[in-house]
């Protein structure tokens, strides 16, 4: 009696299996590269308030300051609070980091430079220069106006370049970083403001310097900052226009 034959199984691998493994493997590896990108930038964040407030505790030239490095493996998420600092175990050399948002804590050990490497930075200061500091908490986002800081004399080294001189510099631009109470600002502390965003109502001026001025309400097309050219549209004749940014909600036309 013949036995009915049968085929044999396949060993090939379900194509959808495959796919399916690849899909998550590739998400794996992007979520993990944008976790590493984000503790790169808590981590920096945390070293530079850690060194301020190190500095404005002790009198100490930042420059002077180092902080022994934390384990590579520790994930350190952006801090959306300003981190606070404590030196609860009585040793000045080192202090507790905290955020609470999103809620972390990270114990910080920092030692000074040299005598002769301070001592050097400290001929290098300017004991009597007057630059521009927050006089109250501001927060990174925010659109900065110049009765935001004020004149002060400060201990700062003669090798600083970035410091804000006018108060002309703090208009029309927005904060990278929370500053605390009497921090100097800086040029890379700042940048361009998004003055007009996309659908908001904007005051257009036109005819200034031809011996006329009229000025027309216009929806915004899209996003702009101070001094870049930008597409509206008049709401009542839907006729489209170009326009240069000027300020908050306001442009030029051309």
């Amino acid at each position: 009696m013949l036995c009915p034959l049968h085929k044999p199984l396949s060993s090939s691998p379900a194509p959808a299996r495959v796919v399916g493994v690849s899909v998550l493997t590739l998400t794996l590896l992007s979520m993990s590269a944008a976790g590493l990108a984000q503790s790169s930038e808590g981590r920096a964040m945390l070293f530079q308030s850690a060194t301020e407030w190190v500095s404005q505790q002790n009198r100490l030239d930042p420059a002077s300051i180092q902080f022994n490095p934390l384990d590579e493996r520790v994930r350190i998420a952006a801090c959306r609070q300003p981190i606070q600092f404590d030196q609860p175990l009585g040793n000045p050399n080192t202090l507790r980091a905290r955020c609470t948002q999103p809620y972390w804590q990270h114990w910080l050990s920092f030692y000074t430079q040299a005598p002769q490497r301070a001592q050097a930075a400290v001929q290098q200061r300017d004991q009597n220069r007057e630059v521009w500091v927050a006089n109250q908490l501001i927060r990174r986002g925010t659109l900065v106006t110049p009765d935001m800081f004020e004149r002060r004399n400060m201990d700062i080294s003669n090798a600083e370049t970035a410091l804000i001189q006018s108060p002309e510099d703090l208009k029309n631009v927005e904060l990278l970083r929370d500053m605390q109470p009497g921090s100097p600002i800086r040029s890379h502390d700042l940048k361009p403001a998004m003055l007009v965003k996309r659908g908001q109502v904007v005051l257009v001026s036109m005819g200034e310097g031809r011996g006329f001025l009229v000025t027309v309400r216009a929806e915004s097309q899209q996003d702009g900052r101070l001094g870049e050219l930008i597409r509206l549209k008049n709401p009542e004749s839907g006729r489209l226009l170009s326009a240069m940014v000027t300020g908050p909600n306001s442009a030029r036309g051309m």
